[in-house]
């Protein structure tokens, strides 16, 4: 019932979380190990759940140290941050997800209505076509070990460039921009709009512009903001 009280965008999440603890529970645990130490069950934080969580995940799933340090040293709004470490810990509640945990009875994103995967939300979703777009327009390509890395690649594939360029943390804004929108449309919010995913990712940009220091330079972030806006029109 108190799940209920929990936004909408975040309860899937929320309940994620809690399904852990059940489990850990019910197989008889009385405690979590948190950095090498037990904590017993009555002295459980969100956020030490989160992370045992991720200290419970398959090797695969992880990303190496430097990643991680990228991540620690960006400075972003933490919701931002908190939804890129999700993403890169392919820990976002997608729908193929819950459906898998019978949470969810679609597996469709409420955008283009594909099967809405890690992959999808990072990648493919139809949405994305345009920020990619924008961005390969508007600035030089990314290279990695001397290979040029194409926008739509970067985020799910290079995460260490993605972290440490301008080009992958302004694709960071533009997916964490249309996780909201694609919240908003599948709790009845919004309808999905091309005009209103725009309006969304200006307004991530706007949040992290009144940042007194930030990891880009002021200029770009300005005139990706103009190109958002000409889109908006």
């Amino acid at each position: 019932q108190k799940l209920q009280l929990i936004a909408p965008t975040w309860r899937d999440l929320y309940q994620h979380k809690l399904e852990f603890l059940f489990r850990q529970r019910d197989s008889g645990k009385e405690s979590i190990v948190i950095k090498g130490k037990e904590v017993q069950m009555t002295q459980w934080k969100l956020k030490q759940v989160a992370r045992a969580m991720a200290e419970a995940n398959t090797p695969e799933e992880r990303q190496n140290p430097q990643v991680w340090e990228a991540l620690g040293a960006l400075r972003v709004p933490w919701r931002l941050k908190a939804f890129i470490r999700m993403a890169l810990w392919k820990k976002l509640p997608v729908n193929s997800r819950l459906a898998e945990k019978d949470i969810k009875g679609s597996d469709k994103c409420p955008i283009c209505q594909a099967t809405e995967d890690h992959q999808h939300r990072l990648k493919k979703c139809q949405f994305l076509d345009l920020p990619f777009q924008m961005v390969r327009e508007m600035f030089t390509r990314v290279k990695v070990d001397k290979r040029t890395i194409e926008p739509s690649r970067m985020c799910l594939e290079e995460p260490l460039a993605s972290l440490t360029t301008v080009q992958g943390v302004f694709l960071w804004t533009a997916i964490y921009a249309l996780w909201l929108h694609r919240c908003d449309v599948q709790f009845g919010r919004q309808n999905k709009e091309v005009k209103k995913y725009m309006a969304q990712w200006h307004s991530v940009l706007e949040g992290w512009g009144k940042w007194e220091e930030v990891d880009v330079d002021r200029r770009q972030m300005k005139r990706l903001q103009q190109a958002i806006q000409a889109r908006m029109k």
